[in-house]
């Protein structure tokens, strides 16, 4: 591998900033991760990520890329108590009216919690030789050249002793997330900011784990999903790591999510769906009722800027957040860092210095996607174009024909791009209703006893 004998700077130690470490430990002599949370040994939820108490999915595309990017990495979710199935076995999934034909196909689906997940990333991470980890410190500002042309490193602040110090950088990436410093600097330094796009959505979350008293090879999961603009209220339950079962509420468009035992319990029970609340309403609890809020899925389109500092580049949140139902974000993240190595590839054939620009339009190009699937889904249209009404009834189709459920579920997995939905063989499906139910609810009872 190349080695540019230099020093990488990242700033955040989600998952996003663990990934773009992994890779950019391939092409730097020495790789500082820069963590803002005080991290602790165990598999906690962290400050700056409350979202991670919350139902988190690996998406297969972005569990096929871990398994890329770390070798014998099914091992170490297995031997941390992760729980992998057929994503559309196993998965009981109520929307519309009914549930989605059930169908052994080859795809996996990873249950585990957030935290778990970050922690074996982390570990793995930070076992690469040229990679270190500072915590507990804060990213004051960056510093830049005097002709502003180029970003040398950033000042940072032990949150325990208050000392600051300047750390000298040949490239410095953004994952701080959401509440990213990035546009701030931009300005400062006489740059023009990106335009975004902003969709509202208004959700809201509530969960809780359970005990749970199946063994792994039984467990299922269940999903009840509503339909906008018609249902506001959601749910899931996943099996976890420590026998636990997470259960998350959701509420959309004011419909909140509630937080006391009592009310929870019920929201789960004025779900179409009723497995979600059979299962808690007897079962112990293991930790408080956790809320959280999310308005809006937002895109910050820095691939349409024509000017911006070198040896500075941001991904992950930094640059776009997407509706957590969807579970798109860890494996964009995992994507993100993909395009990071060709870029850094690209740039030793040409052997010129690496184009910023360029790395957004290449992030933009693994963005397109999910971000259509995820926008297009939360955007209610008074009067829906006739591709609009196509992809309705595929949905509708998808819950009893399993031709057509897979190839929706391999779009919505990322493993294939929004055009096989339209392919002859799909649409033709999709036109002439598909197949009828026959079984299916009974099949879902079979199982769900057998549980």
């Amino acid at each position: 591998m190349h080695k540019a004998n230099k020093q990488a700077l990242v700033l955040g130690g989600s998952i996003a900033g663990l990934l773009a470490a992994r890779v950019l430990s391939q092409h730097f002599d020495q790789v500082t991760l820069i963590e803002r949370d005080a991290l602790t040994e165990g598999a906690d939820s962290r400050k700056g990520a409350p979202q991670g108490r919350h139902i988190h999915a690996l998406l297969a595309k972005g569990y096929l890329t871990l398994l890329t990017l770390f070798p014998n990495f099914k091992n170490d979710l297995l031997a941390a108590g992760a729980v992998i199935c057929d994503i559309a076995n196993d998965v009981y999934w109520y929307q519309g009216g009914g549930y989605s034909v059930n169908f052994q196909s080859g795809v996996d689906a990873v249950f585990i919690s957030r935290p778990a997940l970050e922690q074996l990333i982390r570990q793995r991470v930070l076992a690469l030789p040229n990679v270190t980890l500072r915590a507990g410190c804060a990213v004051t500002d960056a510093t830049i050249s005097a002709d502003r042309q180029q970003v040398t490193g950033v000042t940072v602040q032990d949150r325990q002793t208050n000392q600051t110090e300047t750390l000298v950088a040949d490239l410095v990436v953004d994952a701080t997330g959401r509440g990213s410093a990035l546009l701030k600097w931009l300005t400062n330094w006489g740059y023009a900011t990106p335009s975004e796009s902003v969709v509202e959505v208004g959700v809201s979350y509530a969960t809780r784990t359970y005990r749970r008293t199946v063994p792994d090879d039984q467990a299922k999961a269940w999903l009840s999903v509503p339909v906008a603009p018609l249902e506001t209220r959601g749910g899931g339950v996943f099996p976890i790591e420590g026998e636990r079962w997470l259960v998350t509420l959701s509420g959309y468009r004011g419909d909140a999510a509630p937080t006391d035992e009592a009310s929870f319990v019920d929201y789960a029970r004025s779900l179409p769906a009723q497995e979600i609340y059979e299962l808690i309403k007897n079962a112990e609890p293991l930790s408080p009722i956790a809320p959280y809020q999310y308005p809006a899925s937002r895109r910050r389109h820095y691939e349409q800027l024509t000017r911006f500092p070198a040896n500075l580049i941001a991904l992950g949140d930094a640059v776009a957040s997407f509706n957590p139902i969807y579970g798109q974000g860890m494996t964009v993240c995992a994507l993100e860092a993909l395009a990071l190595d060709e870029w850094l590839r690209a740039a030793v054939q040409s052997q010129q210095a690496p184009d910023t620009i360029r790395f957004f339009q290449a992030i933009g190009k693994v963005l397109d996607t999910p971000w259509t699937l995820a926008t297009s889904a939360d955007t209610v249209k008074a009067r829906p174009n006739l591709l609009d009404r196509y992809f309705d009834r595929l949905k509708k189709v998808s819950l009893h024909d399993p031709v057509v459920k897979l190839a929706f579920m391999q779009v919505a997995q990322l493993l294939l791009p929004p055009s096989a939905l339209v392919q002859p063989k799909i649409a033709l499906r999709v036109l002439l209703g598909g197949w009828p139910r026959g079984q299916k609810e009974q099949n879902l009872k079979t199982a769900w006893q057998g549980s």
